[in-house]
């Protein structure tokens, strides 16, 4: 990951309607990480490129950096220990789980905008 990254609120959790809960990507060094969309297009992208799998998809708003420390730390499926931000856009950003959610969690309440 960069060293500044900035992630803006609402972001988008893309939740499933089957046993995964979220929707997971495998990454090319065989790891697994939760899909984290930034943007409203780029989560219709997302839901379009996949329109052909049998599950549900749908995106879950996540307000604040607190909630999303919440799902990361207590929702997820097993195995997942990356996120991806915006797989699909040019300049994907991929991120160690326990390396994220201290960050989120130190984050201001009030605030919509995280760096780290």
């Amino acid at each position: 990951m960069p060293p500044h990254f900035e992630l803006n609120f609402p972001c988008f959790i893309v939740r499933r309607d089957d046993a995964s809960r979220f929707a997971v990507v495998q990454l090319p060094a065989g790891e697994q990480a939760i899909v984290i969309l930034t943007d409203p297009q780029l989560v219709q992208m997302f839901l379009f490129e996949r329109w052909h799998e049998r599950s549900h998809d749908r995106p879950l708003p996540i307000n604040t950096p607190t909630g999303l420390a919440r799902i990361l730390d207590r929702h997820l499926p097993q195995g997942v220990t990356h996120v991806i931000f915006d797989p699909n856009s040019a300049k994907p950003r991929k991120v160690r789980i326990d390396k994220l959610v201290p960050l989120l969690r130190r984050a201001p309440v009030y605030s919509d905008t995280y760096d780290f």
